[in-house]
C-alpha cells in the first residue's frame, strides 16, 4: 500500500494513510514545506508558515483544551524589517508576533533561549528562538496565548492588523512649524523683544 500525505487547507482536514504513526508524517512535511536557505527566506514565508502550522494543529494540537474553534490558521502582515520577515501568527492556540531570517539572520540563539529587539514605534520586546524543521529557525513573541477573548476569526485578524500597525509605525516626528505652547511662552515670558 503507498503512503499518501497531502497538506490541510482551512476547508479540508490533514488526510494519511499507511503511515505508522504521527511522527511519520510529521517528520514527511519537509517535503512539503521547503526549508529556507541557509541565509534565510528570499520570499515572504506566509504560506509555508500556514502549512506549517496547519499541520501542528492536526497533528499535535488534537485534544489540546486551550484550542479556540473559532480561530483558524492564517500569517498575517508578513513584511520585510531589517532584512527578516516580520508578522504576526494567528492560531486556535496563539497569536505571535513572529520574525524569520530574510536577507539578514536573527540574533544568534538557542531554541528556548530570550532576546530582546526594539521595534519601530520604540517598543523593546522579549522574543524567544524556536525551530521548526519545515521553516527553520525563528523568533516569537507572545501577543495573546490562549485566545478565549476572541470570538471568531475576524476579531482575531483584525487584532493582528491592528498590533502589526502599532508595532511597525514609527513615531511622528514632531512638526518643525508647530506652534511653542510652552507655559512660558504662553504667558510672554523668557521671549525677546525685538
Amino acid at each position: 500500500m503507498s503512503t499518501f500525505w497531502s497538506i490541510p487547507t482551512q476547508d479540508q482536514p490533514l488526510e494519511y494513510q499507511g503511515a505508522a504513526d504521527r511522527e511519520q508524517v510529521l517528520s514527511a512535511r519537509d517535503g512539503f514545506c521547503p526549508q529556507p536557505a541557509p541565509q534565510g527566506w528570499p520570499h515572504d514565508p506566509s504560506f509555508e508558515l500556514e502549512a506549517t502550522y496547519r499541520l501542528i494543529h492536526a497533528l499535535r494540537m488534537q485534544d489540546v483544551p486551550i484550542l479556540n474553534p473559532a480561530i483558524r490558521v492564517e500569517a498575517v502582515g508578513f513584511r520585510l524589517w531589517q532584512g527578516c520577515w516580520a508578522g504576526v501568527m494567528v492560531t486556535p492556540w496563539f497569536i505571535n508576533l513572529m520574525l524569520l531570517p530574510g536577507s539578514m539572520p536573527l540574533p544568534a540563539c538557542r531554541p528556548g533561549d530570550e532576546t530582546r529587539l526594539l521595534l519601530p514605534e520604540g517598543s523593546d520586546m522579549p522574543f524567544i528562538a524556536g525551530h521548526e524543521k519545515a521553516i527553520g529557525d525563528y523568533l516569537m513573541c507572545s501577543l495573546f496565548s490562549p485566545l478565549p477573548q476572541f470570538a471568531d476569526h475576524i476579531s482575531a485578524r483584525a487584532t493582528a492588523d491592528e498590533v502589526l500597525k502599532l508595532l511597525f509605525t514609527p513615531p511622528a516626528a514632531p512638526a518643525a512649524d508647530a506652534p511653542d505652547l510652552s507655559r512660558r511662552r504662553l504667558f510672554g515670558l523668557g521671549t525677546s523683544k525685538p
